[in-house]
């Protein structure tokens, strides 16, 4: 019995590898992106906006990239000696997504911001 104790807990933690490799635990579309068109156009328009509303110029880089870490963004090393960059990746088949906050800042403080989303296809 306790063999197959040990081979039950074993399938059980390579499971949860696989699950987890999948991105199963992480919702489809952080928070802040919810309720968007998928439209690329309007939706790339409608999350600027957003982004440029939660997140003033002027407003605390850290609680920005507190909030936006603990919904799954990601730091990002791209475009990284023009700006700073917090990406959310949905690599689900059969379209990926892409919701991302780019920001410029000065002593702690906001000085740009920018949201862009689109589709990144397969």
């Amino acid at each position: 019995m306790g063999n197959l104790r040990k081979a039950f807990a074993l399938m059980a933690s390579a499971a949860s590898v696989v699950l987890a490799s999948c991105g199963v635990g992480k919702p489809k579309i952080p928070e802040i992106g919810e309720g968007l068109t998928q439209s690329a156009i309007e939706g790339q328009e409608a999350f600027d906006a957003r982004i440029r509303d939660r997140f003033a110029v002027g407003s605390s880089v850290d609680l920005m990239t507190s909030e936006l870490l603990e919904q799954g963004f990601e730091e990002s090393t791209f475009e990284k000696e023009k700006f700073r960059t917090l990406d959310y990746r949905n690599d689900r088949f059969p379209v990926h997504t892409l919701w991302s906050v780019r920001w410029r800042e000065s002593e702690g403080k906001i000085t740009e911001i920018w949201g862009v989303f689109g589709h990144t296809g397969p």
